[in-house]
């Protein structure tokens, strides 16, 4: 367990965005009533797209419908028909290559966090954080990043994901950082791009991440896998270390990864259970 004190910038993402959806009506086929939404009426003397009440009434709805929905499958459908309210710029990834394959990680994947809280000081907002790095973790980066570009995306600020990076990545293989900012959003959900990332190679790119909402756009390059919850006998990271030494020979993961989800709603089962006793540990 790691305790440590953060400081917090502000981030500009949420005063850029504007609302695009004006008048709305989605609905998902097979189960779902359609959505629609209030179309504003400026003023002339306004230079409001749309005023903050109608903003927030889109919010609250297609918050109610998320929550309504049980499976994450169909929340990512339900996403998918939704415009975006703010789309990030593309970000240039220094020395990134499109030749070799990458590997995008959350960072939920790699530790817990819990038991925060916040105060203030002179130079802004204080987060005091205790931190559960998964067993096998720094392991599990000094293997995988011989095969593989590392990128962490996540919903944090870029500092708050350096400082947990100090913790569990202090050799430096994790080498690229997308932020909130390299978040887009529909309604209040943060979305993840691959389009974010310039000069990617879409076929040779894997996602490890636990929220499949957070993929709409790319869900056929994410394996769903299960954040950590502070078990010190897990040895999940074991598991999918022998997963990507296995992948990466590939000359088309993508084509590779369509094909295992077709067998198994987990990709884990179809295709570890397998390969596991071809490499030692």
């Amino acid at each position: 367990q790691y305790s440590v004190f953060l400081m917090l910038s502000n981030s500009t993402r949420y005063s850029q965005r504007e609302s695009s959806y004006g008048s709305l009506a989605h609905f998902c086929k097979e189960k779902h009533q359609p959505i629609t939404m209030p179309t504003c009426t400026p003023s002339s003397t306004s230079s409001e797209v749309e005023c903050s009440t109608c903003r927030s009434f889109k919010k609250n709805i297609i918050s109610d419908r998320i929550e309504s929905l049980q499976d994450q499958k169909e929340i990512v459908r339900f996403l998918r028909l939704l415009p975006y309210d703010f789309l990030p710029s593309k970000v240039a990834l220094h020395k990134f290559s499109r030749n070799k394959k990458t590997l995008v990680l959350d960072l939920e994947f790699l530790l817990k966090t819990e038991e925060i809280s916040y105060g203030k000081t002179d130079q802004g907002k204080e987060e005091l954080v205790n931190f559960y790095p998964r067993p096998h973790h720094q392991r599990f980066l000094k293997r995988i990043s011989k095969y593989y570009q590392l990128v962490i995306y996540s919903e944090l600020e870029r500092n708050q994901i350096e400082n947990r990076l100090k913790i569990i990545d202090p050799k430096g293989e994790i080498k690229y950082i997308l932020d909130r900012d390299q978040c887009a959003l529909k309604g209040d959900v943060s979305v993840k791009l691959l389009q974010s990332i310039k000069n990617l190679n879409h076929k040779n790119c894997i996602i490890l991440d636990h929220k499949m909402q957070s993929w709409p756009e790319d869900i056929d390059n994410l394996i769903y896998v299960d954040a950590f919850n502070g078990n010190p006998q897990d040895s999940e990271l074991l598991i999918w270390e022998n997963l990507l030494r296995s992948l990466r020979t590939c000359k088309n993961i993508l084509k590779k990864l369509t094909a295992l989800k077709q067998n198994q709603s987990h990709i884990k089962f179809s295709f570890i259970q397998n390969s596991l006793a071809s490499y030692s540990t």
